[in-house]
């Protein structure tokens, strides 16, 4: 048969138990907060009978409220058609209007209650106070299970926290056991780095005893080259006045010297010459034993046994033997023609990297056109700040390289200023000669067995030198070199 939905007064029971819960839960610390239809009612001690649909309505739709009231809910307090209607078991709809019809018929046969006067109201006002007291119960428990859960939470978090706290002191001992180790460290750091700082102080010391003793050697190589020049032209004016020397007069109150004379004259200047030409070399020799030494990183015990060894060297307290490094070669033949220094594989002489190899070739002149690579590099500067800037630059790379340099500047209008004693040679042509004539002459007279390298942008030199067996290197790639 089809059953009718019980009433709001058949539900009464179980909607004031619902009532009683919201109160209960709102006077919690913290509070349960009611549903919010509900909050209007809540100031009364009873729920009043207009207030039945709302509540009945919070209950149909907020499950978890519903569930909150039919924890507490039994069926001796509310009875059973109420208790079906909130705990909503398996076929609770077919068993509430069973119920709720059984109820009407009940209610129809019986006819009005005899149940009325004051002992209704008796039954009612305790039936409403269990009610409440189920609830006040129900929300106590909540309250109970709340703060169990909170205490086993705290218990947790203080466990963990014991547990941070034994491994923040375990971690404490270490670190205290590293900062004591790491003191000692760093004391004996200390004392290494003075020491170190101490060595280095002294290699430095040495370093620049080195390289003041390479500049002089280099400046008394170009000394010795220079006053070996001088000397070869004063051999060749010797020998051009042995053979065009007249015989004196007998009269002569003056008398001319004699062609003997004059060959025995420039047969010892071309000995002397020819030491300093040796004596070149030797410091040549010197410089090349002492550069490496410069940029390696040997003691300076080594330093010491190679300074020794060289000094003795060119001073003649003990000769250098064929072969050692140093030795002159003096028997070599002199070669009818000049060849060009060969190119590595895959290196061409017109670039930077070409210019870089010719000029650190050992042994080799490198003759320079001093204007074209002064004006070139500085042009801004005056013409003698010019030409003292491009000599500090060919230094420069005489004490990074060993190159030998000779610089020639056009001198044949040019006051000549006395230069301090330079790393490379420096010349001016002669009145009535240009620079480039000098240049080719210079090539023309050094002997064919010496490798020649020309620096100019000039292209007409550029002609001549190659024909003559010379390397050439261009103004551009020089400076290039020279300023890295």
């Amino acid at each position: 048969m089809q059953g009718v939905n019980p009433t709001d007064e058949q539900l009464r029971p179980a909607l004031e138990l619902a009532f009683a819960v919201a109160v209960a839960g709102q006077r919690l610390k913290p509070a349960i907060p009611a549903p919010s239809p509900l909050k209007a009612f809540l100031k009364f001690q009873k729920l009043p009978a207009s207030a039945l649909p709302v509540v009945r309505k919070v209950v149909d739709e907020d499950d978890e409220f519903r569930a909150r009231v039919a924890a507490v809910a039994e069926w001796e307090l509310i009875g059973e058609l109420p208790t079906v209607w909130l705990t909503r078991s398996e076929g609770w709809a077919d068993q509430v209007r069973t119920l709720a019809d059984e109820a009407s018929d009940e209610s129809a046969a019986t006819g009005p209650s005899a149940d009325t006067g004051p002992a209704k109201r008796k039954r009612l006002a305790a039936e409403h106070a269990a009610r409440k007291a189920r609830a006040e119960l129900s929300a106590a428990r909540e309250e109970a299970e709340r703060e169990r859960a909170r205490r086993r939470a705290a218990e947790r978090v203080a466990a963990e926290a014991s547990q941070q706290v034994e491994d923040l002191e375990r971690q404490l001992g270490l670190a205290r056991g590293s900062a004591e180790r790491a003191k000692e460290r760093s004391a004996n750091s200390a004392a290494d780095a003075e020491r170190a700082h101490e060595k280095n102080r002294a290699l430095l010391d040495r370093i620049r005893d080195l390289e003041r003793i390479l500049d002089e050697a280099l400046i008394a190589r170009t000394d010795a080259e220079t006053r070996a020049d001088d000397l070869e032209r004063t051999v060749r004016t010797l020998n051009d006045l042995a053979t065009t020397a007249p015989s004196s007069p007998a009269d002569s109150a003056v008398p001319a010297p004699s062609p003997r004379g004059l060959d025995q004259a420039a047969g010892a200047l071309s000995t002397t010459a020819g030491a300093l030409r040796d004596l070149a070399a030797a410091l040549d020799a010197t410089s090349g034993a002492l550069r490496p030494r410069l940029e390696s990183d040997e003691s300076p015990n080594r330093l010491d046994d190679g300074l020794r060894h060289w000094a003795d060297a060119v001073q003649g307290t003990r000769p250098l033997r064929p072969g050692q490094p140093g030795a002159v070669r003096r028997s070599e033949p002199r070669r009818d023609r000049r060849a060009a220094l060969p190119m590595p594989g895959g290196v061409f002489e017109d670039s930077v990297e070409g210019a870089d190899h010719l000029l650190r070739q050992t042994g080799a002149m490198v003759i320079v056109d001093g204007y074209n690579v002064a004006k070139l590099g500085w042009p801004n500067l005056t013409l003698e700040h010019q030409r003292d800037a491009a000599v500090s630059a060919l230094e420069d790379l005489t004490r990074r390289a060993g190159t030998r340099i000779v610089v020639i500047f056009d001198g044949s209008d040019v006051v000549r200023s006395v230069r301090r004693r330079s790393l490379v040679r420096v010349r001016f042509s002669t009145p009535g000669e240009t620079a480039d004539d000098a240049i080719r002459r210079l090539v023309d007279d050094l002997d064919p067995g010496v490798a020649v390298v020309v620096v100019t942008n000039d292209q007409e030199i550029v002609r001549d030198v190659r024909r003559a067996g010379a390397n050439v290197v261009s103004s551009d790639h020089l400076l290039t070199v020279a300023k890295r």
